[in-house]
């Protein structure tokens, strides 16, 4: 390969990271998901009007858990987005690599590793101008995937 084909994957490879972004196209999820999360938001505001407009009654804790069961279940929901969203960057980002680098085996899923890869590659990912907000996506998922602790 000749440095002018190398240094035209590169550019590539760099164009993409510095400007990515969702393929709305692609994105089955994130519009069937933000359509329950809106139905079950508007439901939990609901919940909570009702229950604070009402006296203490024999519904009350019932209603309380209620309202309590639906705040988890859209936090969960959240979190599957945050997941979600990093996921499809990894894998376009596989895609990418493989199809630049004529790598049909690049299976890094360690940060470390695809920076060093990159950085071999003269790319620098610090260089990016989302690298920080990439970087926190990864960070935040890698915590909610892996923590040991219910948040």
């Amino acid at each position: 390969m000749t440095n002018e084909e190398i240094e035209r994957q590169n550019s590539s490879l760099t164009q993409y990271l510095d400007t990515f972004e969702e393929d709305p196209k692609m994105n089955v999820f994130k519009d069937s998901v933000n359509e329950q999360f809106l139905k079950l938001e508007s439901q939990l505001n609901q919940m909570i009007e009702d229950f604070n407009s009402h006296e203490m009654n024999d519904n009350f804790l019932t209603d309380f858990i209620n309202i309590e069961n639906l705040k988890e279940n859209l936090f969960a929901i959240a979190e599957m987005k945050i997941i979600y969203l990093f996921k499809t960057f990894e894998i376009k980002l596989k895609s990418l690599i493989q199809y630049s680098y004529n790598c049909k085996n690049f299976k890094s899923y360690k940060w470390h590793d695809l920076i060093e890869y990159l950085a071999a590659r003269k790319i620098d990912l610090n260089d990016l101008s989302d690298y920080n907000e990439i970087n926190q996506l990864r960070v935040l998922n890698n915590e909610l995937k892996h923590s040991r602790e219910f948040l």
